[in-house]
């Protein structure tokens, strides 16, 4: 499957990428910058349409006075900035037409913080294998409609809807609409994690 998933013959599922992630050890936002200096098409990363790197002191306020600030603000590790534009937003294609985007500057091993676009008739994973890991998820939904099943629960969230659990409990997320929705998402704790999956399929 790997193997496969490096040549761009297969595209992984929210679940293989989980377990990938869990066996080497590695936190989701690693992966994310593995990707970038990659050209495997399975785990494309795409900061958008190329556009132009926007000016370092373009939309940063300065103290009080409405100016443009003249010193870096709130630089992080690396030298990074805190903010990520839209059009700078890593982005991994998963199966199903599930669609990831890192919301942090620089990789953040504590929390996964994503953008998650399901397109009509996508999951993350099938009805017949819910996932699950260690850490607690919490979820809000800006645009479309999105169904979450947790346990034996299944409950339909819409615009302006949130939710949270435990991600121990076996759980998967899908869209039947007719429109992508599209959600911010949130996974705490789940770094150190080595049971990422279920090994015998759970019904939903």
């Amino acid at each position: 499957m790997i193997s496969q998933i490096e040549r761009g013959r297969v595209m992984p599922s929210v679940n293989t990428l989980y377990s990938i992630t869990s066996e080497l050890g590695i936190s989701l936002d690693e992966l994310f910058s593995a990707a970038d200096q990659s050209s495997s098409p399975e785990a494309t990363t795409s900061s958008a349409p190329e556009a132009a790197e926007p000016d370092a002191g373009a939309d940063r306020i300065g103290a009080g006075d409405g100016s443009a600030a003249s010193a870096p603000a709130g630089a992080q590790r690396g030298g990074a900035g805190p903010v990520v534009r839209r059009e700078q937003a890593h982005a991994l294609e998963l199966s199903s037409g599930v669609r990831w985007e890192r919301l942090t500057a620089q990789p953040d091993p504590s929390v996964d913080f994503l953008r998650a676009t399901y397109e009509p008739g996508s999951e993350s994973t099938p009805e017949t294998a819910l996932m699950r890991h260690q850490g607690r998820e919490y979820g809000t939904v800006i645009e479309g409609e999105l169904n979450v099943t947790v346990g034996f629960e299944t409950f339909r969230l819409r615009a302006g809807d949130s939710i949270s659990f435990d991600s121990s409990v076996p759980h998967r997320l899908f869209n039947v609409g007719d429109v992508p929705a599209v959600a911010i998402w949130f996974v705490v704790g789940r770094s150190g994690d080595y049971r990422h999956g279920d090994a015998e399929p759970r019904n939903g």
